[in-house]
């Protein structure tokens, strides 16, 4: 007899009720909650939940050196192979996909083993949500305002907060969207307002329009130059919020700006003027219980002084084909994994872990505190963070607490960065004429749905390049290269291409970098050459 289990959606913040109808293991399809807050409804991420508990490729054994072993074997082998190195010689990993609760026994176990490095990795832009943090929302604030100021394509990456932000509309006929992005959206299409900025500046527009509407001294001349914008736009959008209620919702992806820092702290200095205004950051989940991030550690890494590399999370390193090279300095690397690793990525060991629909523990969402429930067991070989650190052994001692965020950047910071990006030149290579931008929509989560295996372009460019839609094209970036499906596209400024960094070799294309004031990763805008097959 079938039933059916009630969790959290884990794969962004907004923290969905979802269900399973279960027989045992044997997941049959999702349930949609209609008594939850998000009233039944789920973005595709969600609908592919199940899919995800079942995939083909779940990783269910441990793997030592390429074989397959058992659980105790694994768990005695990285046992054994921590002893070979000094203490401070070990990088422990975490990632979102660890609870609240995992997080503090990890810390606990990593100070009882005398291991001086732990660290928290991101895979996106959402690194910046860790620094300042707006307070947690409601359901009723969402809905019943007179605006939404949406940077980025909240509706095609989040498609739940459509729902919420469409209850606003409906029941105020004097509701508008203002949407700031660098090209035609999903969410675009929607705005009574469409500010298109230039590729990689929306930072730079919202800490303008911030420093506006606070009547601070700044050259708005040189910002709306930058931004490819008119200087009017400031006051035009500042007359559509200021003095009103409602929400601003920033929803960054990889590869899409040159300084998503900027955005977020412009927007939380946004929402700090205006005392009507929420701030939702919305996107993927960021680590709880902050502590350094792991690409401050990448000068140790390359030096040598960093020798193994620990992970206990399920989505680092395979969500970034960037840091194959980095992992190859250690001598030894473990990893957690759902999936089955693809190609040559070669690690010591890799652990099978369980989903977090699979878990149960606490998470933070954008409305607080939420209850992964964890009535669905874990895939079979598989075990949560938490198990594997208590099965390792050893003195545990607890922290007293952890850390939520880091503080949000200063004033002097926020200037500092904005004034970098007017006078900021991308650097191109000759032959290399397109900026390649990135976007991740729901519907290419993980590849389940859709593999999104293709390159955005205006009609202009696939006239120039002597291309037709959906023929192929080569991408080059210092990177690498792909061959990718064109999709003509009009809002798609000339000399833009916009990837999915979905697709893995899309996100192959971008390079890493770390932000100096910070020390975490960015993949931003690249230059590149595109040619026709």
């Amino acid at each position: 007899m079938s039933k059916t289990t009630r969790t959290v959606c884990p794969f962004c913040n907004l923290g969905c009720e979802l269900g399973f109808e279960v027989k045992g293991r044997d997941i049959r399809r999702v349930d949609y909650v209609s008594d939850s807050r998000n009233e039944g409804s789920l973005c595709p991420k969600g609908n592919a939940a199940a899919e995800i508990a079942n995939h083909r490729k779940r990783l269910y054994h441990p793997i030592i050196k390429g074989e397959q072993a058992s659980l105790a074997e694994a768990i005695g082998y990285l046992r054994q192979r921590l002893t070979d190195f000094k203490p401070d010689e070990v990088l422990v990993v975490y990632d979102a996909s660890l609870t609240y609760e995992e997080a503090a026994l990890l810390a606990a176990w990593t100070r009882g083993a005398g291991y001086e490095n732990l660290a928290y990795v991101t895979l996106g832009p959402e690194s910046a949500f860790l620094y300042g943090k707006p307070p947690a929302t409601s359901v009723e604030k969402i809905t019943t305002g007179e605006y939404a100021f949406i940077v980025g394509d909240a509706f095609g990456q989040d498609s739940v907060i459509s729902g919420y932000l469409g209850k606003a509309k409906g029941d105020n006929r004097k509701f508008r969207y203002i949407v700031v992005d660098a090209f035609e959206t999903n969410t675009s299409h929607f705005a009574h307002r469409f500010v298109q900025v230039k590729a990689g500046y929306e930072g730079l527009f919202l800490y303008g329009l911030y420093k506006h509407i606070a009547n601070e001294k700044i050259d708005l001349e040189s910002i709306a130059e930058a931004c490819g914008v008119e200087v009017s736009t400031f006051e035009a959008v500042a007359l559509m919020i200021r003095n009103k209620d409602g929400v601003l919702v920033n929803a960054p992806s990889r590869g899409r700006s040159f300084d998503h820092f900027l955005t977020h702290a412009a927007a939380l200095g946004l929402a700090g003027v205006l005392e009507q205004m929420r701030y939702l950051p919305l996107g993927r989940r960021v680590p709880s219980g902050v502590r350094s991030s792991f690409y401050s550690y990448l000068p140790m890494l390359m030096g040598g002084r960093i020798k193994a590399v620990v992970s206990f999370g399920a989505y680092f390193p395979w969500g970034q084909p960037q840091l194959k090279p980095v992992l190859r300095k250690a001598e030894f690397v473990a990893a957690g994994a759902l999936f089955i690793p693809d190609g040559r990525f070669e690690l010591e060991l890799v652990l099978p872990m369980a989903a977090e629909i699979e878990k149960q523990g606490s998470i933070l969402t954008l409305f607080g505190e939420a209850k992964l429930t964890g009535e669905l067991p874990p895939l079979s070989g598989s075990l949560p963070a938490g198990e594997y650190i208590r099965r390792l052994g050893g003195t545990v001692k607890p922290v007293e607490s952890l850390v939520g965020n880091h503080e949000a950047l200063d004033d002097a910071a926020i200037d500092e960065r904005a004034e970098a990006l007017v006078s900021y030149k991308a650097k191109r290579r000759r032959g290399r004429d397109y900026l390649l931008v990135g976007t991740q929509s729901a519907i290419g989560f993980l590849s389940i749905f859709e593999e999104e295996a293709w390159v955005k372009l205006s009609p202009e460019d696939a006239s120039s390049l002597g291309v037709k839609d959906k023929e192929e094209v080569g991408i080059e970036t210092e990177q690498g290269e792909a061959w990718l499906s064109t999709r003509i596209r009009r809002g798609i400024p000339s000399g833009v291409a916009v990837v999915s960094t979905n697709h893995q070799p899309s996100l192959a294309l971008f390079e890493l970098g770390t932000d100096s004031a910070t020390g975490e990763g960015l993949l931003k805008p690249s230059w590149s050459r595109i040619w026709k097959r």
